[in-house]
């Protein structure tokens, strides 16, 4: 099976996998903040929506995409060139170091 990439320009993300490409479902369902725009970068604080949709696709878990998706924006998406293209294979590597950080943090207060 092909590998998945996300590519963003603009305001927009395409998804490519293989010989298929078409724009990244914004999940208006799963993110109150309204906004109907994907923004990344370092001047941008709204970027939760390209988060939880980014998380949405390469989880295919909408509850660990809402979940997730405030560490993933400050980790990953304010970080974010203007024009960037990003696997679905490291998406989910940065949410194992997400994961990881915040298990040693919840240990680590538990002691």
């Amino acid at each position: 099976m092909p590998e998945r990439f996300y590519c963003g320009r603009e305001d927009r993300v395409v998804v490519r996998e293989g010989e298929l490409s078409q724009p990244l479902d914004l999940r208006l369902d799963l993110d109150s903040e309204g906004q109907t725009r994907l923004k990344w970068g370092r001047e941008n604080d709204k970027g939760k929506r390209l988060a939880v949709a980014l998380l949405a696709d390469a989880l295919n878990d909408d509850t660990k995409a809402v979940h997730l998706a405030e560490a993933f924006t400050a980790r990953v998406v304010t970080m974010l060139p203007e024009r960037w293209t990003m696997s679905r294979a490291r998406v989910l590597s940065f949410v194992m170091i997400i994961v990881r950080e915040t298990l040693i943090g919840w240990i680590c207060e538990r002691r």
